[in-house]
């Protein structure tokens, strides 16, 4: 499999589980979760939805490497890290953008209290796609087979294939646009709070220090 190809592969994954995952389990199952009250029910989805993405993201890389001798070995993963963690820093800086556009202070506000989550999500991610190119066992399934066969059984179809392939190149070249820009500002995020932090710890030595001179 050449360079190509695995990215061409990676676009439509990303772009059909996306877009299937959004509307089929994402959509229904807030407006569920909204109903009930339960504020954390999102964040199973989140971490089951990562799972599925990374496991099939796992999965080419490991058809790609079957077929790649000498550097592929290294640069394919190298390739597909990246490209996983682009994902998730598009969909925050996307999510943030759109709240922001509309002034839905609700939203921002419910952003900048899952930045933790977010974070660990996005390294975790990375360490689960990293650690299933060597125990293929971890993301290796029926389900996660299934779903992977089921894209690229889609591909086939002579009109819908046809569009899921303009559009899984479209939308890799977007990420990859909208993940630089989304990773300056994620680093952007995480330097102002550690010199918010380092400011706050300043001014609370001075507080100790004027206190014992009292």
């Amino acid at each position: 499999m050449n360079i190509f190809i695995f990215l061409y592969a990676i676009g439509i994954i990303n772009l059909a589980f996306g877009f299937a995952w959004k509307w089929i389990i994402v959509v229904p199952t807030a407006i569920f979760f909204a109903a009930v009250k339960f504020n954390h029910g999102m964040k199973v989805v989140k971490l089951l939805g990562t799972y599925l993405l990374v496991s099939m993201m796992a999965l080419l890389t490991l058809r790609a490497l079957g077929d790649t001798p000498g550097l592929g070995l290294i640069f394919y993963p190298l390739i597909g890290g990246y490209i996983l963690f682009m994902s998730f820093a598009t969909n925050r800086y996307e999510a943030q953008k759109q709240a922001i556009a509309t002034s839905d202070w609700e939203v921002i506000r419910e952003l900048e209290n899952e930045t933790g989550f977010e974070l660990i999500l996005m390294i975790g991610a990375v360490l689960l796609y990293v650690a299933s190119l060597f125990i293929p066992a971890v993301v290796f399934n029926p389900l996660t087979q299934w779903l992977f066969d089921a894209i690229f059984r889609v591909l086939n179809l002579p009109v819908i294939g046809w569009l899921l392939g303009i559009g899984g190149s479209l939308f890799l070249l977007g990420m990859i646009f909208n993940g630089l820009i989304a990773s300056a500002y994620i680093v952007g995020l995480v330097i102002q709070k550690c010199s918010n932090e380092k400011s706050c710890f300043k001014k609370l030595t001075r507080l100790i220090a004027t206190d014992c001179v009292k």
